[in-house]
């Protein structure tokens, strides 16, 4: 076996051994070395500016390794092709000079295996095709230099399997990542068959797409095998359909366009990333994704505004995402409701045992991607709420499982006496309702929603140091006079005030009201209009009133037919 180096710098024939150093055309038992070189200069380029030089076979070779950019003309055969790749032998993705590859039309390469690791191939117009009969490895090679597969004008390919690969810097990903973009005239099939239509890649049964890179197809992607995000964030920028599985390595995080298809996490600190769109302003999802499995300790599905192939990150609106709610469904399955204040966003499908689990979401930073978790809380505490009550009676009791309609809440306690009471929260995720006395209520952390019902009360929230988030109720229905007291409003938090007409009740501020030691601003409405009263306050310990009329955002509303106000902190 003879390594032979190509002379040309303008291109020519393949069969010219002249051509060649050593002299003669390289066959099937050598390896064959193209290097791009400017024909001005004279000396070896770096970048895909550099001019295109043609070779026109037939050809072959053990292994062809192309550095520069090289058309080829005609049918090729080779054991190994490897662009952009360093010589055999060197060990792992060593990158050379920058590969570039252009099959034309009418113009046919076959391979046993193809590493593409600095550089990039392109497959356009009518009858270009690669076909690999083994493994076809895309990127990685070198930091900041795109590493692309790009099929067009009617062309295809055809491969056994297929790794995409990203080079990571101390600084993430970079734009090294493997990406395949696949035009509306053309095709990809992973597999044997041929079958792919136009504009689609194909993955048959029992073959496999994985890495971390991006893939792009016109008419969406057709998986019947396996799909895997290994080594990083792998995005499906196209639909993605058959009767497949999608998986989610250990450390990786997949990212799909829109699926039906299962999704499976391998193990742990997994990732799964789906995306929102605004409704009306509210947070709803965009795709959504078949049933998920394997969701675990340590995995996460975050939902972000990014809208793939957009080039914009962000759509206008927050990403946030308040509350989940888990319930089972029956025959190892359960839905999961995700919603932003009172509005649903959408659901997603779990599959597995999830009794004595709890999922939890919280924003990654305030207005930021919201990231859902799930950890094993453990059976019932008997200790769950603490009470005392008016008489100075004390106790602990284990309340009861929360089936109200409050999404992402485990578990409730409502007082069950006529006075006044005490109740403290040791565990978070959970709805605590006062009585009809005066009631103080505090929450330990996580997502909670607290009711201090009639009389003047005190809801003490969370600090939001677990990134978790509190929504206050103040109902002023009852006829009673309502004035509560909220402590550690925070960003995240909302005040939901049952009974406010919009149009009738009033709603004016005031400053520095309340309780010595836990006054702020505070608003006094008259439910049944000006002039009939104030029969609900509510007061934000600690936050003045230039800061209530400029962070906190006031809106109203119904809601099963009750009309609302809604104070949130923004």
């Amino acid at each position: 076996m003879a390594l032979k180096t190509w002379l040309g710098t303008y291109g020519g024939l393949w069969g010219q051994g002249a051509q060649w150093s050593p002299n003669g055309s390289p066959t099937a038992a050598d390896d064959a070395a193209v290097t791009g070189v400017d024909p001005v200069a004279n000396t070896t380029v770096f970048f895909r500016a550099q001019p295109f030089q043609t070779i026109t076979g037939p050809g072959s070779a053990a292994t062809l390794m192309l550095q520069g950019n090289t058309a080829l003309a005609g049918a090729f055969s080779v054991g190994s092709l490897r662009v952009g790749t360093a010589t055999p032998g060197s060990g792992g993705r060593v990158p050379g000079i920058e590969g570039g590859l252009v099959i034309g039309a009418g113009s046919s390469v076959g391979a046993g295996s193809v590493d593409v690791g600095f550089g990039f191939i392109q497959v356009a117009g009518a009858g270009a095709s690669l076909s690999v009969a083994g493994g076809f490895g895309l990127g990685g090679g070198y930091p900041y230099v795109a590493t692309s597969l790009e099929i067009s004008g009617g062309g295809s390919v055809q491969a056994g399997s297929m790794d995409l690969f990203a080079y990571r810097t101390g600084f993430g990903f970079r734009d090294t990542q493997g990406t395949i973009r696949i035009d509306a005239a053309s095709r990809m099939d992973l597999g044997t068959s041929g079958a792919a239509a136009a504009g689609t890649l194909l993955v048959e049964a029992g073959r496999r797409l994985g890495g971390a890179g991006s893939v792009t197809a016109a008419n969406g992607i057709v998986n019947d095998g396996v799909i895997v995000a290994t080594g990083g964030t792998l995005f499906l920028a196209s639909p993605v359909s058959g009767a497949g599985e999608l998986d989610v390595g250990v450390g990786a995080t997949l990212a799909p366009h829109g699926t039906t298809e299962a999704v499976r996490f391998l193990g742990a600190t997994g990732t799964l990333m789906l995306y929102l769109v605004s409704n009306g302003g509210v947070p709803a999802f965009s795709d959504g994704v078949g049933v998920i499995n394997g969701f675990g300790s340590g995995n996460r599905v975050v939902f972000d505004s990014l809208v793939y192939g957009s080039g914009v990150y962000g759509s206008g609106i927050s990403a946030s995402l308040t509350s989940v709610r888990y319930q089972a469904i029956g025959n190892g399955l359960g839905t999961l409701t995700l919603s932003s204040g009172l509005n649903v966003a959408g659901t997603l499908m779990v599959a597995g045992d999830y009794n004595g689990k709890a999922f939890q979401i919280a924003p990654e930073f305030p207005g930021g991607a919201s990231i859902l978790t799930v950890a094993p809380s453990g059976p019932p505490r008997g200790d769950a709420f603490l009470f005392t009550d008016a008489a100075g009676v004390s106790g602990a009791v284990a309340g009861e499982a929360y089936a109200g309609p409050v999404a992402g809440l485990d578990r409730q306690y409502i007082w069950p006496g006529t006075g006044g009471v005490a109740l403290a929260a040791t565990v978070g995720n959970v709805f605590l309702h006062g009585g009809v006395g005066d009631d103080a209520l505090q929450v330990k952390g996580g997502f909670n929603v607290l009711d201090g019902g009639a009389g003047s009360n005190f809801l003490v929230g969370g600090t939001g140091g677990d990134g978790g988030a509190d929504t206050f109720f103040v109902d002023g229905r009852g006829g009673a006079p309502v004035w509560s007291t909220v402590v550690n409003f925070h960003r995240g938090d909302a005040v939901t005030v049952f009974g406010f007409v919009a149009g009738v009740s009033t709603r004016p501020w005031s400053a520095a009201e309340g309780a010595l030691g836990y006054a702020g601003a505070t608003i006094h409405s008259e439910l049944g209009g000006a002039g009939t009263g104030v029969n609900a306050s509510l007061t934000f310990t600690g936050v003045s009133l230039a800061d209530a009329q400029t962070r906190l955002s006031v809106t109203t509303g119904t809601t099963g037919g009750t009309p609302y106000l809604s104070v949130a902190y923004g």
